[in-house]
């Protein structure tokens, strides 16, 4: 066990990019989602349909977020084509599941907003552009289709525009950084 643990240490000491950082983030993350819907207090009241799509679309984005770190132990050089998969999945799963049940998951749009400052502090400003675009598509999609956020529409509007204004201010001050 020690051996696969300095293994994987400097595997992932040698990257050329924090890549890694963020897939471990991504895992903690969807942990921290997955233990807070097994929770009985998360499932009084919900649709036992909703709440079994919900936990399959966490667990589809546990699956994509191990395949995705288990690629890039194989194969460590930068890879923008596992970046975006992975913005991708984060984006859609995120609305997929804050859609499917509503409320409970309203707290999900800290997670769309960390994600989307983290991955233009990761990989730059072109990244960072394409993950507001993604960010403001994806709970874009959530204001439209869910039934929480379409009664709470004013709310909304306002943190929809946070996933654009923070994101942009953060890129401000890091050029405007010594």
């Amino acid at each position: 066990m020690r051996e696969a643990w300095t293994w994987l240490r400097g595997r992932l000491a040698r990257r050329p990019d924090s890549e890694h950082a963020q897939g471990l983030l991504r895992l903690g993350l969807i942990l921290l989602v997955l233990g807070y819907l097994l929770l009985p207090s998360t499932r009084e009241g919900v649709d036992p349909r909703q709440y079994a799509a919900t936990l399959s679309i966490v667990l589809a984005g546990l699956s994509i977020g191990l395949g995705l770190f288990i690629a890039m132990l194989l194969h460590p050089a930068r890879s923008d084509l596992r970046r975006l998969t992975g913005m991708v999945a984060d984006y859609g799963l995120m609305a997929a599941a804050m859609i499917r049940l509503d409320e409970p998951l309203a707290w999900v749009y800290v997670l769309v907003l960390v994600g989307t400052v983290g991955n233009g502090l990761r990989y730059g400003t072109r990244y960072l552009g394409l993950a507001v675009a993604m960010a403001l598509a994806s709970f874009g999609s959530v204001l439209w289709l869910s039934d929480y956020w379409i009664q709470n529409r004013a709310l909304g509007i306002g943190l929809l525009a946070g996933l654009a204004a923070v994101p942009m201010d953060v890129a401000v001050l890091r050029r405007q950084s010594p």
